[in-house]
């Protein structure tokens, strides 16, 4: 054995946080310990966060769909001008789904809706914030009439919100142009009369009126006229009432209605959202009945009377001139019996009736599309360069018949104005049926596939997803807190001390009742000597698994040492000792914190003379030691001592060292209670000096740099404690495996 208090410290590995090979297996061992430990913690914030999401389901506005399918026909073939199209492919197609799609929503048709469904009106009960519209909403759902205050507070005004039932239907809304935008708010009062106020100016009143009437206001801002035709509420009852700027409310509408056009198909799904599935239908059949009859106007251009009108007389003007055409081809034939047409010429004169007759198509096909686009428009800009083009090629065939006989010349030009007079009249006969026949079915060429119908049950909030969501949510959120609160918090579990620092726990020592009652009644028992309990019992098995690691020590000397002040550091010495004696061991239990001494409180004897008084030679050991205090066991025991100012440095002389090795040959055990490690240096002279070093801690008090600054400081002198012994741990929990 070593016996200067000079010794070197053993170099030995600094401490690690993880001191096994299986660094997985301990991380997940840790992991599970902290998720063990904050167990009713997760459970608390999962149980909360499902029932947030609980009541959200209930809370939240049910948001309902309704939908409508309508068919847009290809209108490439027909209409007054698919007769005349000669060009094909070549002008450029138009989609005739995105076009409709446009019409549907543009101001023509919204506009119409905001003002036959007057959107540009709003009134809408004052609900309780909050819980106010679910609460109405469940009432209207059991049609139980008009709902009153479920309770009612003194302190607050609920008779002016509504609860379900209430109605209110506002025709007209005609306010100054300053206050379009602002919200007032009307108060039903007796049955069939109401008041309108600002909210914002005291609650002025600004008009008063009856249920049916229209009644007017001048002020200095401009007139107001209200009629309300219909008020069903308790009296005091509120709504909010707002006229909005018409543009706005079309704007507002545009932006409700989705249109999906179905790609490759000559489909278009429209869809509107929202919490009252009546007032969507109503609102979707509206949109679509104007959307028909605009569709149906447009379409009507197929049957334009003076388009007809047109046609008419062009038929006229080409059968005369074609009767003219046939009566010149009769007197030339007279006069001019033997002269005829080859074959080549005969298909120049066909070639130009065509060319004739195209450029009399384009025409017509310009005059169209005149009517709805400007002459800049790419379209009919296409088109003019064709016209310009097939002139051309006309005027080149008319010059190539000026080099033929003149008698041929007069047959050519004869047989050109029949052929061109042919192809008009069947071109212009062939139209005019097609345009008969449409204008006998006249109507538009949209048609409703699927009208829109009353949902069966709201696409939102999707309870079943909420709720998982919820649950999930508030598993991870309480896993998150309980590790924050592991980084935060105090150590509990002895687990988690052999896991992060591979130093085993001897003992877990539950918190003694039977002490506290005896210390309160003024005395400072040794538990261990009068009255074991549950924490005896587990120094008991901290005693027994003492034996063998002293046995493998360098000496018998063990230290008992803390971190801190208050873990029970003395308790576990004093009555770790008395076990050691009740053993039939020779036992020397010494207090060594020289400034904070409490063991002479414990035996009832005096702190003087003691352990400092024998280092400095000023008593003799005989008289400092206090032999056998108990009388039934055999222990003695070596108080502080008087103490003096440089009480730390005597414990470096080497008579204390040869004071420990006496010791050490007289006694089985020598416990040297120590001071706590970061209080002073005492503790780091001493366990240089010891072969077994226990460290107290208390459960809830100590956090993981704590215990690791402490174990620095033992490893700057080579040492490494033994053992851990956990004070007031709660068994049931933590400490079953220790006892």
């Amino acid at each position: 054995m070593n016996s200067k208090a000079e010794v070197q410290p053993n170099p030995i590995a600094p401490l690690s946080a993880n001191n096994h090979n299986d660094e997985d297996e301990i991380n997940l061992a840790e992991l599970f310990s902290v998720l063990w430990d904050s167990k009713w913690l997760i459970s608390i914030i999962a149980a909360l966060s499902f029932f947030f999401g609980y009541a959200y389901t209930h809370i939240a506005t049910p948001i309902y769909t309704i939908n409508s399918l309508i068919q847009i026909p290809n209108k490439s073939s027909s209409g007054a001008l698919a007769g005349l199209s000669l060009l094909g492919a070549n002008f450029g197609t138009q989609n005739p789904i995105q076009s409709e799609m446009t019409i549907i929503t543009s101001r023509k048709v919204i506009e119409h809706i905001v003002d036959k469904m007057r959107l540009d009106i709003v009134a809408i009960p004052h609900y309780l914030p909050l819980l106010g519209a679910s609460m109405a909403r469940r009432h209207e759902d059991a049609e139980e009439g008009i709902a009153a205050p479920p309770f009612n507070l003194a302190f607050y005004n609920l008779k002016r919100y509504a609860w379900g039932g209430e109605k209110i239907t506002v025709d007209t809304l005609d306010i100054p142009t300053k206050y379009l935008g602002k919200g007032f708010i009307l108060i039903a009062e007796e049955p069939g009369f109401y008041r309108i106020i600002d909210p914002t100016e005291d609650r002025k009143t600004i008009l008063e009126g009856q249920v049916g009437q229209t009644f007017s206001y001048i002020d200095d801002a401009g007139t107001w006229t209200v009629l309300v035709s219909e008020l069903n509420a308790r009296p005091g009852t509120e709504f909010i009432l707002t006229r909005n700027k018409k543009l706005q409310a079309i704007q507002s509408l545009q932006s409700q209605v989705t249109i999906d056009g179905k790609k490759g198909q000559d489909l278009i799904e429209l869809s509107l959202q929202g919490s009252k599935p009546k007032y969507l239908l109503d609102l979707l059949t509206a949109i679509i009945d104007k959307y028909l009859a605009v569709n149906e106007e447009l379409s009507s251009l197929s049957g334009d009377e003076k388009t007809l009108e047109f046609f008419h007389n062009e038929l006229k003007d080409v059968k005369a001139r074609l009767n003219i055409a046939e009566t010149r081809r009769k007197n030339f034939n007279l006069k001019h019996r033997a002269v005829d047409l080859s074959s080549q010429t005969s298909a120049l004169v066909q070639r130009i009736a065509e060319l004739e007759n195209s450029i009399f198509s384009m025409q017509q096909k310009r005059e169209e599309l005149i009517r709805r686009f400007t002459p800049a428009h790419p379209t009919i800009a296409t088109l003019d360069t064709q016209i310009a083009s097939t002139k051309r090629l006309l005027a080149k065939l008319n010059r190539k018949t000026t080099k033929l006989p003149k008698a041929q010349q007069e047959l050519v030009n004869i047989e050109r104005d029949i052929a061109i007079a042919n192809k008009l009249y069947a071109t212009i006969v062939e139209n005019l049926q097609k345009m008969e026949a449409a204008k006998a079915t006249s109507g538009g060429s949209a048609r409703v596939i699927d009208p829109p119908m009353l949902p069966i049950k709201p696409i939102k909030p999707k309870k079943k997803l909420i709720l998982a969501v919820s649950m999930v949510v508030g598993l991870f959120l309480g896993i998150f807190l309980a590790f924050i609160r592991n980084l935060f918090t105090k150590i509990k579990n002895p687990n988690f001390i052999e896991t992060r620092f591979g130093i085993p726990v001897y003992a877990a020592v539950p918190y003694s009742k039977a002490q506290k009652r005896l210390t309160r009644r003024g005395k400072a028992p040794i538990l261990a000597a009068i009255r074991p309990d549950e924490a005896i019992v587990s120094l008991r098995y901290l005693r027994n698994s003492l034996f063998l690691t002293v046995k493998e020590a360098q000496n018998n000397i063990i230290l008992v040492t803390s971190s801190r002040a208050g873990t029970g550091k003395s308790f576990v010495s004093i009555n770790l000792a008395t076990l050691l004696a009740n053993a039939d061991k020779q036992v020397l239990i010494i207090d060594a914190n020289l400034h904070h001494s409490s063991i002479h409180q414990y035996f009832g004897v005096k702190s003087e003379p003691g352990l400092l008084d024998v280092i400095t030679d000023s008593v003799p050991l005989e008289e400092a030691i206090h032999s056998n205090p108990l009388e039934t066991i055999s222990l003695d025991v070596l108080t502080s001592g008087k103490i003096v100012p440089n009480a730390s440095d005597l414990l470096l002389h080497e008579q204390f060292s040869d004071l420990l090795d006496q010791f050490s040959k007289e006694y089985d055990y020598i416990i040297i209670d120590a001071p706590p490690i970061l209080t002073t240096t005492d503790t780091a002279i001493l366990s240089s000096l010891a072969g077994t070093t226990l460290m107290v801690l208390k459960t809830n008090m100590h956090s993981v740099s704590e215990i690791e600054d402490s174990f620095k400081q033992l490893n700057q002198v080579g040492i490494k404690p033994h053992s851990i012994v956990f004070n007031q741990v709660d068994l049931k929990k933590y400490g079953k495996k220790y006892t």
